[in-house]
């Protein structure tokens, strides 16, 4: 145990194609969430899932409530699996009842509310390397995150985007433009009270594509172990693969851009 996630105010996104700035400084963040399971919702655990690369679950900020049409009230949480070839995401959702002091008491099990599949014809590409980190030292770190117009529902993933070395943002931001699904899980590793190293795992995805990213820092570390799977969820072309083409041969040389 000891797997903290964070409780922070997220910062509203960039645009997309922007300049993502300095890195934003993992250590400086107040990890004080338990994380959630799959086994906390009711779900297989993904670990034991054959082929399963990355996984995560999104919960709200606990003072969300949200009331159905009957009145009636409920908070959500979004958990989802990749593997090489196709995407899972289950939206979960759990009842819960108002009590005459205005507080919320949880009142049944968490429950599968809708699902979304997407599957790639091939193979996501892979690329994996050891990404320099340079984030900036003393006070708040400033990643280059300017405030937008208006809430964002993902505003937390591009937060948590923000601690990842700049090659590796600008990777993200530049697939799945306009993306109907993005969730991250960043994570502090403790063992005896001592941090051993942060993870993030992130999904970003849209009709077309998609990219899932495995990162992982040793405490302290100069540098972020990446793994990056980039999805073409475009229907198979007669005559040639989707998704075959330069990404596929910058994933065989193993380069991570």
């Amino acid at each position: 145990m000891g797997d903290l996630t964070r409780r922070i105010r997220p910062t509203a996104p960039q645009r997309p194609g922007a300049d993502t700035g300095q890195d934003g400084n993992v250590d400086d963040i107040n990890f004080n969430k338990t994380v959630t399971t799959f086994g906390d919702l009711g779900l297989p655990n993904p670990k034991l899932q054959r082929g399963v690369l990355a996984s995560g679950v999104r919960t709200e900020d606990g003072r969300v409530r949200r009331r159905r049409s009957d009145e009636s009230y409920f908070r959500r949480a979004i958990a989802w699996t990749a593997t090489r070839q196709r995407i899972l995401i289950h939206r979960m959702e759990q009842p819960l009842r108002r009590l005459e002091d205005g507080r919320f008491q949880v009142s049944g099990e968490w429950v599968k509310a809708g699902s979304v599949l997407r599957e790639a014809a091939e193979p996501a590409a892979a690329r994996r390397g050891e990404v320099p980190y340079a984030p900036k030292t003393g006070g708040e770190s400033d990643s280059g995150d300017s405030p937008g117009d208006g809430e964002d529902r993902f505003a937390k993933a591009y937060s948590d985007l923000s601690v990842l070395p700049r090659p590796v943002r600008a990777s993200v931001r530049n697939r799945a433009i306009n993306p109907d699904h993005f969730y991250t899980l960043l994570v502090e590793h403790m063992r005896n009270g001592t941090v051993q190293r942060h993870s993030l795992n992130l999904l970003r995805a849209n009709a077309v594509e998609g990219i899932v990213v495995v990162a992982s820092r040793a405490a302290k570390a100069s540098a972020w172990q990446v793994e990056q799977y980039t999805y073409d969820f475009r229907p198979h072309i007669a005559g040639g693969a989707a998704g075959t083409g330069p990404a596929v041969t910058a994933a065989r040389r193993g380069e991570l851009t």
